[in-house]
């Protein structure tokens, strides 16, 4: 005898369903237009009027005066740092070539040149001309231009002495006067050039230091206009 098929159990609400159908008869069918938004939208300009007014916005406190000052300054330590910057990187170039030329002129050195040397400041003179004070100036001289550019923006006059003392250096090659020029004399020689250029007093120093006394007395003075 074959068996019928179970048939599925209705489910809690269809029970519950069945039940209030039997209770209290047939459910009322929902009205057509029954919905969950309000019976009416506030238009756009209502919804302005009523809303509160926006708090006026916050005055500045920072002084236009104080700003200008301060994009002053920045801009008159931005020049410090990138003449720093150039100096010093210039300076390396520079005592490079020097070396270079140096050591060239060593290798020249003849039997009779090793023992009876002469003064290195005679032998050098000509490239340390060409390698250290010709760029040196050019250097120099490329700084004050852009600094005859950029210091009316400041509101800064032009400094009535010379900003750079160019000719400072044109003859320190006679600091070497009294090294003889031979090559067991190549470390003595490369010490005075270090020196030179790196020491206290020396050529990044110097003009470093001459950049850093501008920029300090033109942000006491202020503009001048």
């Amino acid at each position: 005898m074959s068996e019928s098929p179970l048939k599925p159990k209705p489910r809690l609400g269809q029970r519950l369903l069945g039940w209030l159908r039997t209770t209290f008869g047939p459910l009322p069918a929902p009205a057509s237009n029954t919905t969950l938004l309000p019976n009416s939208v506030p238009e756009t300009s209502e919804l302005l009027a009523t809303a509160e007014p926006s708090p006026e916005l916050l005055p500045s406190l920072l002084d236009p005066a104080d700003l200008e000052r301060l994009i002053r300054k920045r801009q008159m330590l931005q020049w410090r740092d990138s003449t720093h910057l150039a100096i010093a990187k210039q300076a390396e170039t520079m005592k490079s070539a020097f070396v270079a030329a140096i050591d060239a002129e060593l290798a020249k050195v003849g039997i009779w040149g090793k023992v009876f040397g002469q003064p290195s400041n005679e032998v050098l003179k000509q490239a340390y001309h060409r390698k250290v004070r010709s760029p040196l100036f050019t250097l120099l001289r490329q700084t004050e231009a852009e600094l005859r550019d950029v210091l009316p923006t400041w509101h800064v006059q032009m400094p009535q002495e010379q900003i750079f003392n160019k000719n400072k250096f044109d003859d320190a090659h006679d600091r070497l006067a009294q090294i003889s020029f031979k090559p067991h004399h190549r470390q003595r020689i490369l010490d005075e050039v270090n020196a030179l250029f790196d020491d206290d007093g020396g050529i990044v120093d110097t003009y470093c230091q001459r950049v850093r006394d501008l920029v300090r007395l033109w942000l006491m003075e202020g503009p001048s206009c």
